[in-house]
């Protein structure tokens, strides 16, 4: 934010379909800010002095603006970047966080023409869509959900899912023992016939519960695999691509047939890849 004398507040609409915030500064309107508009959906530029937001927040900022300096800045015409499909190469999925948005997301680091980098937004819901059936972020998720399969998922899938999971999440390569016997407890439950028929029934009565009723949560759910080349649709937002949909997820193999899988070993600052 520019230092000016007296109060002041203007919008630009940008090429990138990004609206540029100015205004005098005021610790309320920042922190206003900060508090009604998402982090994903905002973006300070420390060289310009000006945040940069979506325009969905800009009805957002004007209140802000209106209530705090008293002044309703002007609306530009506005462009709302229609949705497309990428062919991406995911090179590295972290685990999703509640980052003040609707629902946790998770970033996504990107090999593409335009560079690699921490390009992609995974919002939780679409992970779970493509993964499992418990789409909901606030519903609990299941023994299904945690091996990133389907509830009418063939033994062959389970097992297939789950070796998968826990080569994925495995201590050596994650350093997360939680989440690694959560996939060895849902493999347990889910690879007997009689133990899975008994869950379904559990599901099934649990499913008639209410809201309050239900259990909630016992683990931060992660996807089972964090690389891969998918087919996604979604549409840009402040220089990073937020997925909405996940069309295809593909391993990615080497000559030999191995399957690549990155990790993140605690303390490192950057994430590894292997081949197994």
């Amino acid at each position: 934010m520019r230092y000016r004398r007296g109060p002041h507040a203007t919008l630009t609409a940008m090429k990138d379909g990004s609206v540029m915030f100015e205004s005098s500064y005021d610790t309320e309107l920042v922190a206003q800010l900060k508090a009604k508009v998402p982090y994903q959906a905002r973006k300070w530029d420390s060289e310009q002095k000006a945040w940069f937001i979506t325009p969905e927040h800009v009805p957002i900022v004007v209140d802000i603006c209106t209530r705090i300096l008293g002044i309703r800045p002007e609306v530009p015409a506005l462009k709302i970047n229609k949705s497309e499909t990428r062919l991406v190469f995911l090179q590295y999925l972290g685990g999703t966080k509640d980052r003040g948005g609707d629902e946790p997301i998770a970033y996504g680091f990107c090999d593409s023409d335009n560079g690699s980098g921490w390009n992609l937004i995974f919002p939780e819901s679409v992970l779970r869509a493509w993964f499992c059936d418990d789409a909901d972020p606030t519903e609990a998720i299941t023994l299904y959900g945690i091996l990133g399969v389907k509830r009418n998922a063939s033994a062959e899938k389970i097992k297939k899912a789950y070796r998968q999971a826990a080569r994925t999440h495995h201590p050596d390569a994650d350093g997360d023992a939680e989440q690694f016997r959560a996939i060895q407890a849902a493999w347990e439950a889910l690879k007997d016939a009689g133990k899975r028929a008994r869950y379904d029934s559990g599901l099934a009565m649990a499913a008639t519960l209410t809201a309050a009723e239900r259990p909630a949560p016992k683990i931060c759910w992660r996807p089972p695999v964090r690389c891969g080349r998918l087919l996604i649709e979604g549409r840009d937002v402040l220089g990073k691509f937020r997925v909405e949909r996940i069309l295809q997820w593909r391993d990615v193999r080497d000559r030999k047939n191995h399957t690549m899988i990155s990790y993140w070993r605690r303390g490192d600052n950057h994430f590894t890849v292997r081949w197994a």
